[in-house]
């Protein structure tokens, strides 16, 4: 009986002694090690993208992080008209001059951005590397030394240990 990642611990399908370690009692742990890992690191990455907006908002460029995410969506697009319509939103929210939430390290020059006319799935590749590339470099480095980050890493800490006692 393999059991899913919230059925309660049940001691009688861990191996105990080297008489116990069966190919069903190894699979259940693994099972049980990838359910743990699982929820932590989902925890952990909802948190952490959460945070890392909420420190970006902090310095004023949370604009970068929805654009990386809003191209991250855009590339899932799979209809032809849903790619010219979200192209668009993206390029009037992001890059046109004057973008609510014009992204400056891009909106200023049209290399980053191809094609718009006849949008395809990669037209916001370059602009999207680059935009990755400096919160990479710029933004994440001072993240992880913010007090944010501190906090986030003290909470996961504490929900890691928890996770363990599925």
């Amino acid at each position: 009986m393999i059991r899913h990642c919230h059925q309660k611990r049940d001691d009688k399908y861990l191996p105990l002694n080297p008489q116990m370690l069966t190919l069903h009692n190894v699979l259940v742990l693994v099972i049980r090690l990838h359910c743990v890992i699982y929820k932590f690191f989902l925890i952990y990455l909802t948190a952490g993208l959460d945070a890392f907006r909420t420190f970006l908002k902090s310095e004023f460029s949370e604009e970068n992080a929805e654009f990386w995410l809003a191209c991250e969506d855009f590339k899932e697009t799979e209809s032809a008209e849903k790619i010219a319509s979200k192209a668009k939103m993206i390029y009037s929210e992001f890059i046109d001059a004057g973008a609510p939430k014009e992204v400056s390290e891009i909106s200023h020059s049209s290399e980053y951005v191809s094609n718009i006319e006849e949008p395809t799935l990669t037209c916001f590749d370059e602009a999207q590397k680059l935009i990755y590339s400096l919160m990479a470099k710029d933004s994440f480095p001072r993240f992880l030394k913010s007090e944010i980050y501190k906090k986030l890493d003290r909470s996961t800490q504490s929900l890691y240990f928890k996770a363990r006692m599925f």
